[in-house]
């Protein structure tokens, strides 16, 4: 391992738990599970409607459950590991893009930030 490979996954880490919230609170895919979250009153709802706490909280989940068990394998395994972080940083990136293009074109909607 390298320098930069520790800054590198920190890096996509961030992608990815960015890419999560994207799609958690922008796609219409979960939006019938967003307002169940909505509708309760307790500290899983307010986790899974907070965009902050529900970034946090995804950002720890993907280090602990994918990131570190990457450090603790052998060679070709470790970067496997890391593709769920790969896929979660490409919808964050994907969505800027499409978003940014939106706008170009003036049909874009304003969102507001994750």
């Amino acid at each position: 391992m390298n320098a930069v490979e520790p800054l590198a996954d920190m890096i996509l880490l961030a992608g990815a738990a960015l890419g999560a919230a994207m799609v958690w609170f922008r796609s219409s895919i979960f939006a019938r599970r967003r307002a169940t979250y909505e509708a309760r009153d307790d500290w899983l709802a307010e986790l899974m409607t907070c965009r902050f706490c529900f970034t946090c909280q995804t950002a720890l989940w993907l280090g602990l459950g994918l990131l570190l068990p990457s450090y603790l394998t052998p060679a070709p395994w470790h970067e496997i590991i890391k593709l769920p972080l790969l896929i979660g940083s490409a919808f964050y990136l994907i969505g800027c893009v499409t978003r940014v293009d939106e706008q170009d074109q003036g049909k874009g909607e304003k969102h507001d930030e994750v």
